[in-house]
């Protein structure tokens, strides 16, 4: 009696450190993925003003490989309208020393997260998620399936790729 005890108390012990470490890998791995600066910082600008900035940064082929080709107003009418103004200008936008992508091939409704459309990738299990006509971009972690960051729009997001690049 007293060995099933004890084996039952080294088991639980065992399931709470792996479930601690677990925990904790998670939250290293989600550390990593956050500038060292205020992951959030451009959230304060207001959206035309990051839409002003974030223009000149993409036609700087030093800063952003982007993939330019005109689709017809309308195509992309269930996003958010800024969204469907970059995505009927620009098939890809991608920083040139980061892992964050925008692009058109990507666009499809999300099949980890019911409601909401994926409108690119970024590093590991990342995905950058909108909802339907919504302006607010998120970054999507696949493996626990929850939303890390969230930025006001589609232009913040790539202020924000393009700040970790600056910064790493």
């Amino acid at each position: 009696m007293n060995l099933l005890l004890i084996i039952a108390a080294l088991l639980a012990l065992g399931l709470a450190a792996f479930w601690i470490f677990s925990f904790v890998i998670v939250k290293l791995r989600g550390a990593s993925r956050v500038s060292s600066k205020d992951a959030g910082r451009w959230n304060a600008i207001p959206i035309a003003q990051a839409k002003l900035m974030c223009l000149p940064l993409l036609m700087d082929e030093s800063k952003f490989s982007v993939t330019e080709s005109q689709m017809p107003p309308g195509t992309y009418s269930y996003l958010a309208p800024m969204q469907a103004e970059l995505f009927e200008r620009f098939e890809s936008i991608q920083p040139r020393f980061g892992d964050m992508r925008l692009d058109r091939r990507l666009i499809e409704r999300s099949q980890s997260l019911p409601g909401m459309i994926r409108i690119g990738t970024d590093a590991g299990e990342y995905q950058i998620v909108t909802k339907p006509k919504a302006e607010i971009v998120y970054e999507m972690d696949l493996l626990s399936g929850s939303l890390d960051q969230e930025f006001p729009s589609i232009y913040h997001l790539i202020l924000d790729s393009y700040d970790e690049t600056t910064t790493t």
